[in-house]
């Protein structure tokens, strides 16, 4: 049976297939050129420029790949002649690059057309939030406000609005509590020329308000490096640092506030509160001085101050006498209440004074009373009654540099040098500026026969307080470590500058 043998192939042409594979090259480099260039398109947020020319290049395509498909026709024809003739190449697919383009410039249409106006995002910004006739914001809808921050947040990199709409949105988006959009609004304001000033101010007082200085800080520090030449800003970064504990920092911040008459009354009122409670007492009294006759809104608050400058400087019934009236109209403050009964305390009015203090009961997370009724013991010679109550005080803050200035002043009366430098190394350091706690510091280590510790601690004292060398004088102790020509030399002035204390008003002395 003879055998079969397979039909001979066709013999393919070396040359052709080179062609053919050239040809491929050639087609593939092209459209990856151009796929490239759309898509950089793309990227940039030109599409809609460019629709016209990738439209253009759409058709391109779309004729190349014609033009493929007739080569890989005659490519097949020559190689292969007695082979079935190929099916009749599919015509371009209308969703090519072309119909790619024409889709997404519609959908780039579709949602210019949705895209926010500035005149209804300033009309809902009207009708969701408020500034109140005192200055302060307030949201009227806090769903359309949501609904509005959220919505201009996703466009907002498509939008140009005024620095005046920015700013409005940060403080919708404050009042919210929502900081991230707000940064990026406040960010949108500052690029469009206006510092979002209102808005990062509501920040400080929101954070500051809800216990969060730390963050309160961080957005004060943003308003002083966009207005570095503001006075309110830095007034406004003082407060932050202060409510953070970083009484030292807050006083350098207040370095910059070089000409406190160009505030506000209202916000004079403020530094001068602030330098009381930083013990900075007579800056606080110019400030005070100066505001006569303050605005009538601000006479309770201007009223306090000055009561707690007369009672640091001992003009006791003058202070009593400011504490009594406005207690009139605001009977249970804590503050004022506590005040009064440290004025009756000074006066040794001790019976009526331990009636006035009677409401720290009510109050046992706060230590000024705690503090004044243990003094009220000590100054009427009952130290073992007045430790209990001034440990109170300590267990309520630890930071509460009088009570523990009094706990050493204690135990340095009963001979317990140890106890009495731990008690008074704590309130120098919650509050540096106290001149007594440091004198009382070199009154330990001169009894300790110390020297150098002595002298260093005395100089403080004497930096803070020059009254404090005639004192010293009087000291036995200090007296024979020192001769009165070495204590006039440590009582030279410094270079150096003292350090700024805790704040704490309530527990003046």
């Amino acid at each position: 049976m003879p055998q079969l043998r397979p039909a001979p192939q066709p013999r393919r042409s070396a040359g052709g297939v080179v062609e053919r594979l050239y040809v491929f090259s050639i087609v593939s480099s092209l459209l990856l050129l151009i796929l490239v260039a759309v898509t950089t398109l793309l990227m940039s947020g030109q599409l809609r420029r460019q629709a016209e020319t990738i439209t253009a290049q759409g058709r391109t395509i779309d004729v190349l790949a014609a033009r493929l498909a007739t080569v890989e026709q005659e490519l097949a024809a020559s190689v292969a002649p007695h082979a079935p003739p190929p099916t009749q190449a599919r015509p371009p697919s209308p969703t090519g690059a072309a119909g790619r383009a024409a889709v997404e410039e519609e959908g780039e249409t579709g949602r210019s057309g949705e895209r926010l106006a500035e005149a209804d995002v300033a009309a809902r910004l009207s009708a969701a939030v408020r500034r109140l006739p005192d200055g302060s914001w307030q949201v009227v809808n806090r769903a359309a406000a949501e609904e509005l921050v959220d919505g201009v947040a996703v466009e907002a990199d498509w939008l140009a609005f005024s620095a005046a709409t920015w700013e409005r949105l940060a403080i919708a988006a404050r009042l919210l509590d929502w900081a991230e959009p707000a940064e990026l609004f406040e960010r949108r304001a500052a690029a469009a020329g206006t510092s979002p000033r209102a808005s990062l101010e509501l920040s400080v007082r929101r954070l500051l308000a809800a216990g969060r200085p730390a963050e309160a800080v961080e957005s004060a520090r943003r308003l002083t490096e966009l207005e570095p030449d503001d006075a309110a800003a830095w007034l406004l970064l003082a407060e932050a640092l202060a409510s953070a504990g970083d009484s030292s920092a807050a006083a350098h911040a207040l370095a910059n506030v070089a000409d406190w008459r160009s505030l506000s009354a209202a916000q004079q009122v403020r530094l001068a509160g602030l330098w009381v409670n930083l013990e900075h007492w007579e800056r606080a009294k110019a400030i005070l001085g100066e505001l006569s006759p303050p605005p009538p809104e601000l006479q309770p608050q201007v009223n306090r101050l000055r009561g707690l400058v007369f009672l640091h400087e001992g003009k006791n019934v003058e202070a009593f006498a400011i504490f009594d009236d406005l207690l009139q109209s605001s009977p249970d403050d804590y503050d004022l209440r506590t005040w009064r009964g440290a004025a009756l305390v000074k006066q040794r009015q001790f019976a009526a004074a331990r009636e006035a203090l009677a409401h720290a009961e009510q109050f046992p997370a706060r230590p000024e009373a705690w503090y004044w009724r243990g003094v009220l013991e000590e100054m009427a010679g009952d130290s073992d009654a007045a430790t209990p109550l001034l440990q109170r005080a300590t267990a309520a803050s630890g930071q509460f540099a009088p009570a523990w200035e009094a706990l050493g002043r204690i135990a340095l009366n009963r001979g317990d040098l140890a106890t009495a430098q731990a008690d008074l190394q704590r309130a120098a350091q919650s509050a540096p500026r106290r001149a007594a706690a440091r004198f009382l510091l070199g009154l330990v280590h001169a009894k300790a026969s110390r020297s150098e510790e002595a002298a260093v601690e005395l100089r403080r004292a004497f930096e803070l307080d020059a009254s404090l060398l005639a004192v010293a004088r009087q000291t036995e102790a200090i007296a024979r470590l020192f001769s009165a020509t070495e204590l006039e030399a440590l009582a030279a002035p410094s270079e150096r500058p003292a350090s700024a204390p805790a704040p704490g008003a309530a527990g003046v002395e």
